[in-house]
């Protein structure tokens, strides 16, 4: 999926037996350390997801970690190993682009953040060796069955996430979106709120994982639009490199009213999954816009638009090029949604991205090398690349995909 990774969402498994049951109990488990009340940790960013630091069973190194709403915690099998910690089941789980496989699960003695804990936390243990979205070992995922003992503040622009035992105060947020939301094993402990989309009342996954305002599966897409608004914008090849692994091609398009608690914004983009997703997601894209407050104890959510403006940026210019970094760290086209300038450039999925507005795509962070693509920054790419061992140069303008004013 576009911007998307293949991280863990447990499920819970369809037959009553010993095994699904002893999975609910470890999946279920954790206990916060009393005495923390409030802890704030910086984070960084690539792309659009939150990298921390964190400790593990009380050890002095820190590892990499990405805070993921809509996954549950894990760790790479590799840091597992060193740490000694053995998967005591194997269970039955669902990645983002919506494969089903085995997954070893752990209860780790205890994970710190900044100073805040969970003793008997459980965790999924799997490979992460073949990450290739930032130049760094990611070593597992803060995940909310972690987040889900405190309120979560996170604050986008300031690149910083508090952890605290205080329960939200709705008088100290009068300007804000209130939501109470829905929480539960069968996903992973993440925040499902209740939303309108083009009038249909469904339920959002909240996901700081995901990078766009929304994704849906086509099912939900089909069912909701009215008639004449089907605008679909096919990707051909592949709608990009996730963390993992190559992921399908998706549609975009603009969903013409969306609505939490009392507000409301139309003509708002959208991606539409085939088929990998059965619960709409919502991303960093709308939420970056907000300090967003996550009660998980007292399950509410408040949202309060940053500078005191709710803005959102609707009309986003794009090339429409898709991109994904290899293992051995070559940058190339893997995609493009149909009639956009990068469709009509001429360019080619395989092609390999040697220098973007003159630029070597090889030392460059794959996080500037996706953001160029769609941010403000360059109106247009020139782009060299390699194709069967002849460099060619492509001028791509970027446009506004919908014309949706």
């Amino acid at each position: 999926m576009m911007y998307r990774h293949a991280f863990i969402t447990l499920l819970v498994l369809s037959s009553v037996s010993c095994t699904s049951i002893r999975a609910a109990r470890l999946a279920g488990s954790g206990e916060a350390d009393p005495t923390v009340n409030a802890v704030r940790v910086s984070f960084e960013r690539a792309l659009h997801l939150m990298m921390v630091k964190a400790r593990v069973n009380g050890g002095k190194r820190q590892y990499n970690f990405i805070v993921d709403t809509a996954a549950m915690t894990a760790l790479d099998s590799s840091v597992a190993g060193e740490l000694g910690i053995t998967p005591e089941i194997e269970v039955d789980a669902m990645d983002s682009t919506g494969a089903r496989r085995k997954i070893g699960m752990a209860r780790l003695e205890k994970i710190e953040l900044g100073g805040a804990s969970v003793r008997k936390v459980s965790a999924a243990v799997f490979d992460f060796s073949n990450i290739r979205l930032v130049k760094r070992n990611i070593d597992g995922i803060i995940g909310s069955n972690f987040l889900r003992f405190f309120t979560v503040i996170i604050e986008y622009d300031k690149r910083t996430i508090t952890l605290v035992k205080a329960p939200l105060k709705t008088a100290d947020c009068m300007d804000c979106i209130r939501m109470e939301f829905e929480s539960g094993l069968s996903h992973a402990f993440a925040p499902e709120i209740e939303c309108l989309l083009n009038g249909r009342k469904t339920l959002l996954v909240l996901d700081t994982g995901f990078g766009g305002n929304i994704m849906m599966p086509m099912s939900l897409y089909r069912d909701i639009k009215g008639p004449g608004e089907d605008a679909l914008r096919k990707c051909t090849g592949s709608s990009g490199g996730g963390a993992f692994e190559m992921t399908a091609a998706h549609h975009e398009a603009v969903l013409p009213v969306f609505k939490i608690g009392t507000r409301e914004w139309k003509n708002m983009p959208v991606l539409v999954a085939e088929p990998a997703i059965e619960t709409p997601l919502l991303g960093y894209g709308f939420l970056s816009g907000f300090t967003v407050s996550i009660d998980y104890p007292n399950y509410t959510i408040h949202l309060r638009p940053r500078d005191g403006v709710m803005t959102l940026n609707q009309n986003a210019i794009s090339t429409g090029l898709k991109i994904s970094r290899k293992n051995n760290g070559e940058t190339v086209i893997c995609g493009f949604m149909e009639n956009s300038p990068a469709h009509k450039s001429g360019i080619a999925i395989g092609d390999l991205v040697m220098e973007i507005n003159g630029r070597q795509a090889a030392v460059l962070d794959f996080t500037v090398l996706k953001t160029m693509m769609d941010d403000g920054s360059a109106a247009v790419l020139d782009i060299k690349v390699k194709r069967a061992g002849r460099i060619r140069r492509f001028t791509i303008k970027k446009e506004k995909i919908f014309n949706n004013n």
